[in-house]
């Protein structure tokens, strides 16, 4: 969105961000439970959704807040089904209050790849953009100015800024340019924040990422993905002192056999192994991204995937699709992606944190308390406490301008990690 605004900013329009996903407007309505997505088909989501009429009346009153804006344009960014059916519904109570407002959406999913996967067009009626949000948008860099996006300032968001970069930019030579520009635009506006590299790098990219933010005096804490390949098990003390606390490595499968057969691997079993390993060594939180299942997995592949895990011992483990499911494949991969995850979990593992909740923790100090932080939140978004949620992100923010001093031991790790690379 704040890319999005900073285009139309550039081209010398007027933009305003109106992010409503804050503990002042959440506690409008009473949250329904948060079940995993993942594990419901799509009209047993629907069901659950439309039952819920504080959700319904929640997205009304968005709706008129928008209004009193007096747009000209409405874009609404979605990222999943379900927020491109709340997208309508708000779209459909604008239109009942301003007929002549032009509205429009972004779509995009995320693939486990990286990859932006755009969704239908749901009506001829809507202009709906598909992927990133073109060409333009993804050029500008973005936007947080307090005039453009004033809940960032209003006390009721995490400085957590993702930098997002789709399957073609993170590969691109250019990556390492773009990162450092755009976190050094969010440093204008929020001087001490932290950041997701939306994307999975090459541990090469994040060698120049963390030199450039080194050289350039920048200082922040961020995570990122990255996939196994040359450099990726020598450049982490570097990018430990850039300020790296979280990285996702994607491992599609613990399985040789698939890693070349099917997702075209460019690295080793071992390889990616050894890079999880380094990487944590040299004080970092490492989650593992598998890709599963995919058509040709079975029993075996899985086991060799928790084989994989035991043997490179990440902090988390993250169970994702490998491609887009229709309705009828749904509830089928959502069992076998269960399963494995109970697998997991029964070798100790906690399951689906993800690199940059892993950076939540630990740029808001809660080392080895991931788990349990994410418990918390979900906790009081389930509950509508929306007074305490408040309170813990307050505390987020500020644990930012005071980061905790890297111990003595820290220090040993790093330069383990430098030995052994050696």
């Amino acid at each position: 969105m704040a890319r999005m605004a900073g285009a139309l900013v550039a081209a010398g329009r007027e933009a305003r961000v109106l992010d409503y996903a804050t503990p002042a407007w959440l506690e409008r309505f009473s949250f329904f439970a948060m079940e995993e997505v993942s594990t419901l088909s799509w009209y047993g989501f629907w069901r659950h959704w439309r039952r819920t009429d504080g959700v319904t009346r929640w997205l009304a009153d968005i709706g008129s807040d928008i209004v009193l804006h007096r747009p000209s344009t409405v874009c609404y960014f979605a990222e999943t089904q379900a927020e491109i059916g709340q997208s309508l519904l708000v779209a459909e109570r604008v239109r009942s209050l301003l007929p002549a407002v032009r509205q429009e959406m972004v779509c995009s999913g995320a693939s486990g790849a990286g990859l932006r996967i755009p969704f239908p067009v749901l009506s001829d009626t809507w202009r709906v953009r598909m992927g990133d949000g073109g060409k333009d948008d993804a050029a500008a860099a973005a936007c947080y100015d307090p005039s453009v996006y004033p809940a960032l300032f209003g006390g009721g968001k995490l400085h957590l800024f993702p930098v997002s970069l789709g399957r073609e930019a993170a590969e691109s030579p250019d990556a390492p340019e773009a990162v450092l520009t755009e976190i050094a635009a969010v440093q204008r506006a929020v001087p001490l924040g932290a950041f997701h590299l939306d994307g999975y790098l090459s541990a090469t990219t994040v060698d120049e990422v963390a030199a450039g933010l080194l050289a350039g005096g920048h200082r922040c804490q961020y995570s990122t993905g990255c996939v196994p390949g040359p450099l990726s098990d020598s450049v982490w003390a570097l990018a430990r002192a850039s300020g790296c606390r979280a990285v996702e490595w994607l491992v599609p499968s613990g399985s040789q056999r698939l890693l070349d057969d099917h997702f075209n691997a460019r690295f080793s079993v071992s390889h990616g192994r050894r890079a999880v390993k380094m990487c944590r060594l040299a004080g970092i939180y490492c989650a593992v991204r598998f890709l599963y299942p995919c058509l040709e997995d079975d029993a075996h592949t899985a086991a060799e995937s928790v084989y994989f895990a035991e043997k490179a011992e990440p902090d988390s483990v993250v169970v994702a699709p490998a491609a887009p499911e229709g309705p009828r494949q749904a509830a089928r991969v959502a069992r076998m992606r269960g399963e494995l995850q109970e697998d997991l979990a029964r070798k100790g593992f906690p399951v689906q944190v993800e690199g940059w909740q892993g950076l939540l923790a630990r740029a808001g100090q809660h080392d080895g308390r991931e788990l349990r932080l994410l418990g918390r939140y979900g906790a009081l978004i389930e509950n509508g406490d929306w007074g305490a949620l408040s309170d813990e992100i307050a505390a987020f923010n500020r644990a930012l301008s005071h980061p905790a001093p890297r111990t003595v031991s820290g220090w040993t790790e790093a330069l383990q990690c430098a030995a052994a690379a050696n």
